[in-house]
């Protein structure tokens, strides 16, 4: 199964956070699953580390056109990838770089799993409630925090339930149980 893991990219990031993000990318790896995200820097990235370290197969969606602009551009990583896609085109404005990758991310993924984020999380959230794909949430803070409410408002005809989950290892057991 593919996972995507969408969060927060931006430091500073609490030490349990990381230790999170580093138990999910385990859980995933554990059970056999490849690893999807954005690949940039941030909560995701580290669990992408941890799931290559494993052996996981992982793949980096790129907002970047090239490697290059990958590294010098978008200051992201490369390492901890088995594959990294680009998306992105130089003569485009970050936005429409940042959501097409996001777009191929969330659409590729059999499942995906939130934790904290700001605003290119809240994009991310938007498509997967439209793809009615199971949605794990470890609840973290950041945009996780009202991703209820989001929830409530928004998606009322969501026939897929959003998993909310404080433990990066039932978070996951929980929502590809949903699948």
């Amino acid at each position: 199964m593919k996972v995507a893991v969408i969060g927060r990219c931006t430091p500073p990031f609490e030490k349990g956070l990381v230790a999170a993000a580093e138990k999910l990318g385990s859980e995933l790896a554990k059970r056999g699953h490849v690893v999807l995200s954005g690949a940039c820097a941030g909560l995701p990235h580290y669990a992408v580390d941890a799931a290559y370290s494993q052996g996981a197969k992982t793949v980096g969606y790129s907002p970047a056109a090239d490697r290059e602009q990958h590294v010098k551009d978008f200051s992201s990583p490369f390492s901890g990838f088995s594959e990294l896609r680009f998306y992105g085109d130089r003569s485009w404005s970050s936005v429409k770089n940042f959501t097409w990758r996001s777009a191929h991310l969330v659409d590729d993924a059999d499942a995906v799993l939130c934790i904290d984020g700001s605003w290119g999380t809240v994009s991310e959230i938007a498509l997967v409630f439209i793809t009615e794909k199971p949605f794990g949430v470890l609840e973290t803070g950041g945009a996780a925090s009202f991703i209820r409410e989001m929830e409530a408002k928004l998606a009322k005809r969501r026939k897929t339930p959003v998993i909310y989950e404080r433990d990066p290892v039932k978070l996951v057991e929980r929502t590809l149980n949903s699948c």
